[in-house]
């Protein structure tokens, strides 16, 4: 399951999609002239003032005002100075669980993010729960005290 995780996790990052992440805490506002202006909050431990330098210069932003929230890294700054990434969050669906062993279940119930399901015993789950209904419909509606209401949403 990593390796295709990481394939289609990587193809989307590609297209400016991210997955299960918030925007970085980074301001970035141009101006016509006064320079690079950077502002820090906390205490940068993966850029310096000279690498936000280089990758602005990279874009031919020479007049900006830049405020960093968080210890971000450069892919971060990039994100935030293209202006064109989506941040969504993501549910994997594990498919065709009941193949595998509780062991091997049990692992993948740690995966963030996910969730494990088998199409072949939730159908077994509706044939035992239409079976209940049909008996439990038939004693009810013998008995006089079937309650279930019926609503039409749709055009006659």
């Amino acid at each position: 399951m990593k390796g295709h995780k990481k394939i289609l996790e990587g193809e989307l990052e590609g297209y400016g999609i991210r997955l299960n992440t918030k925007p970085p805490a980074i301001t970035f506002r141009k101006k016509d002239k006064g320079g690079l202006n950077i502002t820090s909050t906390i205490t940068m431990t993966k850029l310096d003032n000279e690498e936000i330098k280089a990758i602005c210069g990279e874009y031919r932003i020479h007049n900006a005002d830049i405020v960093l929230r968080q210890d971000a890294n450069a892919d971060e700054l990039i994100d935030v100075i293209e202006a064109n990434r989506i941040y969504i969050p993501c549910i994997y669906v594990l498919n065709k669980i009941d193949q595998i062993s509780i062991q091997e279940l049990d692992i993948l119930t740690r995966v963030p993010h996910s969730c494990p399901l088998s199409s072949h015993v939730k159908a077994e789950e509706r044939k035992k729960e239409k079976k209940s209904n049909v008996l439990t419909d038939a004693t009810s509606s013998t008995s006089g005290t079937l309650t279930s209401s019926w609503t039409w949403h749709g055009t006659t």
